[in-house]
């Protein structure tokens, strides 16, 4: 987004991503970064994600994305990479901000438990969420 406001300036604050206007999900200004505008969504995003806590591997991910990326010859300054640290894996939705699904507290408990009983069964998991944004390209 960075590069796309620095080619485009304000107009690019008028295009749209998955329904959101950009100016919605970002405050801009000339010569400076983007802000997100953290936004609480009305029926949360219920996910499944694992984090890639594996330094190595994600930097050796974020080094072939990047190669790919310059193959194709897509011009990098298009791209917002997010920092490789942070990698992580969406393995499930229960609700998703283009498919929001209420649901009581047993359900969700239930989605929890059977989450945790997996887990359980096959490798600890100890994630803690701090709070959710969603990125002009659908990242949440």
């Amino acid at each position: 987004l960075a590069g796309q406001l620095a080619r485009e300036g304000e107009q690019a604050a008028e295009g749209s991503e998955q329904g959101h206007q950009l100016s919605t999900l970002f405050d801009a200004a000339p010569g400076r970064r983007p802000t997100p505008r953290l936004t609480e969504l009305s029926i949360p995003v219920r996910a499944v994600v694992f984090p890639l806590d594996d330094p190595i591997a994600s930097r050796r991910l974020h080094h072939a994305v990047r190669a790919a990326l310059a193959h194709a010859g897509v011009d990098e300054s298009a791209i917002w990479f997010q920092d490789s640290s942070v990698y992580h894996l969406s393995v499930f939705h229960a609700s998703h901000h283009q498919d929001p699904r209420a649901a009581e507290a047993g359900e969700v408990a239930g989605e929890v438990a059977a989450v945790a009983a997996v887990a359980r069964a096959t490798c600890p998991v100890r994630l803690a969420l701090e709070r959710v944004a969603v990125t002009p390209g659908g990242v949440v």
